[in-house]
């Protein structure tokens, strides 16, 4: 049996914990357009965590995260956007072959992502590259994150945090006890 995509992540970081790698997480998405900004919201959540963790929330142009992916030169790299898929329920989540993400899953980018994969690959030829792809039914103009995408953000952010050894904020703004 496959392992759920909870367990993947899991391994994936507890993988580059035990080879003391560095990960990047950069969050994708609008914030104008509800629920397509919970890669972007995930991201700012994540913001400050640790030294070898560094989360990006790149919004909308991730074209703009291309350097800072270079100048950081993370061991694993890991993108998080809302989809369209249609074989999750809206809040349910999973990896996608960073290869096939302009045909297999459809995202909102003016560039397509498989095309700025083979770029960071090309500058960081070790780089592992992963994409988290979180259901989303509508991405309505200026509306709060659907309930069952809010809690895909708080589960994906309370394993990128075991994982940190230390806390960050529960959503973006918010100043920890």
């Amino acid at each position: 049996m496959a392992p759920s995509p909870a367990e993947t992540l899991e391994n994936l970081l507890a993988d580059a914990e035990n080879r003391n790698g560095k990960i990047m997480i950069l969050g994708l998405g609008s914030e104008l357009r509800g629920a397509d900004a919970v890669g972007t919201f995930i991201a700012g959540d994540l913001e400050g965590l640790s030294p070898r963790m560094v989360s990006l929330p790149a919004g909308i142009h991730i074209e703009n995260a291309m350097y800072a992916v270079k100048r950081e030169r993370p061991d694993l790299l890991i993108l998080i956007d809302a989809t369209s898929c249609t074989d999750l329920e809206e809040g349910q989540w999973d990896f996608f072959p960073v290869e096939e993400l302009d045909t297999l899953c459809h995202t909102t980018h003016s560039i397509p992502l498989r095309l700025i994969a083979e770029y960071w690959r090309g500058e960081l030829p070790a780089l592992e590259i992963r994409f988290i792809g979180i259901k989303v039914d509508a991405a309505l103009m200026l509306a709060d994150l659907p309930p069952a995408v809010e809690a895909a953000r708080r589960d994906i952010a309370a394993l990128f945090r075991r994982h940190a050894g230390g806390q960050a904020p529960e959503t973006p703004g918010t100043i920890p006890d």
